[in-house]
């Protein structure tokens, strides 16, 4: 016996009506069923037409927009004093650092300290050779002086005599002329005029031996003269000599002394960023003592980019800034904009730490001009520092949705139409 699950009559029914079973939808499933058709249609149509802003995320440091300065010693030494710290003000010329370069040896102990007693002896006995020379001069110079002062009194009195002689040989002269005509007139005897011309003579003779001791005591007292010129001239020629001698060794003092202590000075005008030494600690000429932020100069981010990623940055591109020492979570992110794009790779070690970067692909370095040199931390401006790490998010070009979604796709397209081409 078989039995319907409805009526004769309904079925009958529908039997007149041309049908022979009607099932209607619930109105609540024909909503769901057209809201979900109208979701996907909205999703298609979003993955076709929408856009999104490729954002890379890149490493970097703060820096000043004129650099950092960076200090190194001009000789390997010790640290004997350091006369500034981080945030003092400087300026060119400062000294910043005191080395000492004192070495000791077993055999000498100080080597430096035992040439600078060496020198001072030196000096000392350059100073008391010229001091026996000066002396001398003067004992020298005191006796010509004494000679001199005889010889002239005896250059006078030789000068007297010479007077005398030459009054006396002009009146013997004269008397042998008065006596001439005399003599021929028989008024004297030839032994009288005899006598008269043998006393001229003498007197002739007398004037000449005067005449002669004047000129060699002139010429004496000329030679007295000419050997003080030359004992002068000497004395003058030693000091010389024992001045150059002198001055070698006060340059040699100097220069050991500044070898004993050479001053490190800043380069120019700015604040201490960073001192990586202490008094006490060795150093040697690749060492950094010390940077330097010049002068009011603004923090910059100078992030490194590689080369997948440099075609896209464009001057005016926009970058999202996190600062390490502020984490985002708390203290948002931080609005930038690139500004310089360098032409070439950049050595990673020449500007910033290698750690940032461990990628061995070419690395070119951006720099991006902050909007703001503070940052507010619970209601207070705290200034940005040189040196701290940042990580930025790089705003590049836009894609569509759907080139995302098929992006290995065309990729895989493509390798294999190369792939085709090169066979």
């Amino acid at each position: 016996m078989t039995t319907n699950l409805y009526r004769q009559e309904a079925l009958d029914n529908l039997k007149l009506s041309g049908f022979e079973t009607s099932i209607t939808l619930p109105k609540g499933q024909r909503v769901s069923a057209a809201f979900a058709l109208a979701a996907v249609s909205a999703l298609i149509a979003w993955i076709c037409l929408g856009s999104y802003t490729r954002r890379v995320s890149v490493k970097g440091i703060l820096e000043p927009l004129g650099g950092l300065a960076q200090v190194y010693p001009p000789r390997s030494g010790k640290v004997a004093r350091v006369h500034v710290s981080a945030g003092t003000r400087v300026s060119a010329g400062t000294t910043l650092f005191t080395l000492s370069t004192d070495q000791k040896t077993e055999q000498h102990g100080n080597n430096l300290a035992a040439r600078m007693v060496q020198l001072s002896a030196d000096r000392s006995r350059i100073e008391d050779d010229l001091k026996v020379a000066k002396r001398s001069y003067d004992e020298q110079r005191r006796a010509l002086i004494g000679e001199l002062g005889a010889t002239r009194s005896k250059t006078r009195r030789l000068a007297t005599q010479q007077e005398l002689a030459l009054k006396r040989a002009s009146i013997k002269q004269d008397i042998v002329l008065r006596l001439t005509p005399l003599l021929s007139k028989g008024y004297v005897s030839s032994l009288q005029y005899k006598d008269a011309e043998s006393e001229n003579l003498q007197a002739m003779a007398d004037l000449e031996s005067a005449s002669s001791l004047h000129e060699d005591s002139r010429r004496a007292e000329a030679n007295i003269h000419s050997r003080m010129k030359l004992l002068s001239d000497d004395l003058e020629e030693k000091s010389s000599l024992t001045r150059d001698r002198l001055s070698n060794v006060a340059q040699a003092i100097i220069q050991t002394d500044a070898d004993r202590e050479i001053l490190v000075t800043s380069p120019i005008d700015g604040v201490i960023t960073n001192v990586y030494v202490y008094k006490g600690s060795g150093t040697s000429t690749a060492e950094v003592l010390a940077t330097i932020a010049p002068h009011d100069s603004p923090l910059i981010a100078r992030l490194l980019v590689d080369s997948r990623i440099i075609g896209f940055v464009r001057d005016g591109t926009h970058v999202a800034i996190r600062y390490q020492s502020f984490p985002y979570e708390k203290f948002g992110t931080h609005k930038a904009t690139v500004f310089r794009i360098p032409g070439s790779a950049t050595v990673t070690q020449q500007s910033l730490s290698a750690s940032i970067v461990s990628a061995v692909d070419p690395i070119y370095r951006i720099d991006a001009k902050i909007a703001d040199q503070n940052v507010s931390v619970y209601g207070t401006n705290e200034p940005l520092k040189a040196g701290m790490g940042v990580t930025a998010d790089l705003m590049l070009d836009r894609r569509k949705l759907i080139e995302w979604m098929f992006e290995p796709l065309v990729g895989l397209g493509k390798r294999m139409e190369s792939q085709g081409s090169a066979k």
